[in-house]
């Protein structure tokens, strides 16, 4: 394993390389600069090597048209299972490309695939996915919205009407309780203090009558 990775770092060491030394390369004499520069390679680009004459051999480009051509064979590694994309010879025909590393077989794969016919089959799935997850939302803030008004706002405003009734005098008030939750415990607290004013408030009238009719009547 350890040997694998130390390999992968470096191919990709000469392969960025190698990348700067053809980009120095004139245009003009492209073709016999990089036959010169690929006979004196690292035994490690030995497919490369062999890759890349076999592609001068076949191709009938030249000057910048043929070295970015080339470059697209000297390309950074990209790490396993991530997705890239590739320029392939012909302008506009790309593809959608992921490397797979096998250490136990010291292979690296990479598969490759057609990015017009990758975005026909991904299309359906990723609007599907989308309007998954638009639906998702909408229901959550939604029943966000239900959950706040039922738990928070409609106490709150039931609460404050009380305590809007009490302070225009009316003490026969009593705000519908939740029990078990805080606003419960809030509103049974209210309900008390009312019950304790109004009773409070009852004794002292009667006091008040009662000393009222102590009083020695006044003679006429």
């Amino acid at each position: 394993m350890s040997e694998f990775r130390a390999y992968l770092k470096k191919v990709e060491f000469y392969v960025s390389y190698y990348n700067r030394k053809i980009q120095k390369l004139t245009d003009e004499n492209f073709r016999s600069e990089l036959t010169t520069l690929l006979t004196s390679a690292d035994p490690s680009m030995h497919y490369f090597k062999t890759v890349t004459m076999n592609y001068l051999d076949s191709s009938t480009s030249n000057g910048s048209v043929l070295k970015h051509e080339i470059l697209q064979y000297f390309q950074p590694l990209h790490p396993s299972g991530e997705r890239f994309y590739r320029k392939l010879r012909h302008e506009g025909d790309n593809a959608i490309s992921f490397m797979h590393h096998e250490p136990s077989q010291n292979v690296i794969y990479e598969l490759g695939f057609d990015y017009t016919k990758y975005r026909q089959y991904i299309h359906p799935a990723a609007t599907e996915l989308i309007l998954i997850l638009a639906g998702l939302l909408i229901f959550v803030l939604i029943g966000f919205r239900l959950f706040f008004l039922g738990t928070l706002l409609n106490p709150l405003r039931r609460l404050l009407e009380g305590v809007r009734q009490v302070y225009m005098g009316n003490l026969k008030v009593e705000v519908p309780s939740r029990v078990g939750d805080e606003f419960g415990h809030l509103t049974w607290a209210f309900n008390t203090m009312v019950n304790a004013i109004r009773k409070s408030n009852h004794e002292l009238n009667k006091h008040k009558n009662f000393s009222l009719w102590s009083l020695p009547q006044p003679f006429l």
